[in-house]
């Protein structure tokens, strides 16, 4: 089943004189269950493709459907309602409420979908246990870490059980034991639930967490990258990748895993 296609997509910035296009007619698809990274040099419109694909932005032309349905044709009080039905979202700065417990964070969106206090506790617990948050459940963001407060954004966008889950350099302030726990969290959702993940990083190691990596260059769709063996074969094929398009950050594979 394709759960996402985004077709022919431009977006441009600024006034006519001074016009700026970020995207420019870019294609691709992306099958449900996939576990899809793109990549790219610094501007190349990364973060702006995922904007419109997770509908905070629209494209100036082009369009995006997710689950069969086109968001680009959505009028923003339906948009807001498919969103929280179907879109879990990772932000790189967490986005976490301050006032509010690990278990508020995790549950409130819960309450907008009318979901039953019953399925609340079963789902809060399964996440909790997944992403090892069952002791931080009573603390609050302030008392946490920088990577147990990217688990629990993880796992307040998992919540939901979307359909498809973006992610923005999720692993882009944490350190690399923190990165490598949250990207092996990520791996057994994508696995275990056939959960469809999008996303965005410049770290060939944080990619190698993928089954496949979309190459983006001035806007423009690049070249593909998909995996058939061993992570550390797919590592050096994004490498390689990397050096050939320009830009991205180089890791070492062998002192993080």
């Amino acid at each position: 089943m394709r759960m996402v296609e985004v077709k022919q997509v431009s977006k441009s910035f600024g006034a006519r004189n001074n016009l700026v296009r970020a995207l420019n007619n870019i294609s691709f698809t992306i099958d449900r269950g996939e576990f899809v990274g793109v990549m790219g040099p610094s501007g190349a419109g990364k973060t702006t493709l995922l904007n419109i694909m997770s509908t905070i932005d629209h494209p100036s032309v082009g369009r995006v459907y997710l689950a069969g349905q086109e968001i680009t044709a959505l009028p923003e009080r339906d948009l807001a309602t498919f969103r929280r039905e179907n879109i879990g979202f990772i932000f790189q700065d967490f986005n976490l409420l301050p006032a509010l417990s690990v278990s508020e964070n995790l549950i409130m969106v819960l309450s907008m979908l009318k979901i039953p206090r019953e399925e609340v506790q079963k789902r809060l617990a399964y996440y909790s246990e997944h992403l090892n948050l069952k002791q931080l459940l009573n603390r609050y963001p302030n008392e946490l870490s920088i990577g147990q407060k990217q688990r629990v954004a993880a796992a307040r966008a998992l919540m939901t059980q979307p359909k498809i889950l973006f992610a923005d350099e999720p692993t882009g302030s944490l350190d690399s034991k923190s990165a490598t726990e949250l990207l092996q969290y990520l791996a057994t959702i994508n696995l275990e639930n056939e959960t469809t993940i999008m996303m965005v990083t410049h770290d060939a190691f944080t990619a190698s967490y993928c089954n496949r990596i979309v190459f983006i260059k001035d806007g423009a769709f690049y070249s593909e990258v998909v995996r058939s063996g061993s992570r550390q074969q797919f590592f050096n094929q994004i490498i390689d990748m990397q050096a050939a398009i320009g830009g991205g950050k180089i890791s070492d594979f062998r002192n993080r895993d």
